[in-house]
């Protein structure tokens, strides 16, 4: 494995981080607009977009060639989450939480595409032969 990481893999991370702290970003405008009018729906829902944007970033500090489980758990989390966001647009809950959303879906593709897929799972040199 070379120390360089390709330019996917860069994006990946980039896109990874942005759709997380969109998320909160997301929570908090929830909490600010929500509280006076729905306050019962306003702290679990804002809870869960907080948990879900802090939640996109921690798996994204987790992801590195040594251990592709979690670039595949942060791939399936992203998709959930842009699945979700846009049933939840439909109901009104707006076009951010899907951008944020989409974002996140984006550095997912990237890092599967195939320069990324490289990095993260170099050829095996087996040292007993094989």
């Amino acid at each position: 494995m070379s120390d360089a990481r390709p330019a996917l893999v860069t994006w990946s991370y980039r896109l990874w981080y942005l759709g997380g702290a969109l998320y909160a970003v997301c929570a908090i405008i929830w909490f600010a607009l929500s509280v006076g009018d729905h306050p019962a729906a306003a702290v679990p829902i804002g809870l869960l977009l907080l948990v879900i944007g802090l939640g996109v970033i921690a798996l994204a500090r987790k992801v590195t060639p040594a251990d592709t489980r979690w670039r595949s758990a942060l791939a399936a989390l992203t998709l959930v989450v842009t699945v979700l966001s846009m049933v939840g647009a439909l109901a009104g809950l707006g076009p951010l939480f899907v951008i944020a959303a989409v974002i996140g879906l984006i550095g997912s593709i990237c890092a599967y595409r195939p320069a990324a897929e490289a990095w993260f799972n170099p050829p095996q040199t087996g040292a007993n032969g094989g």
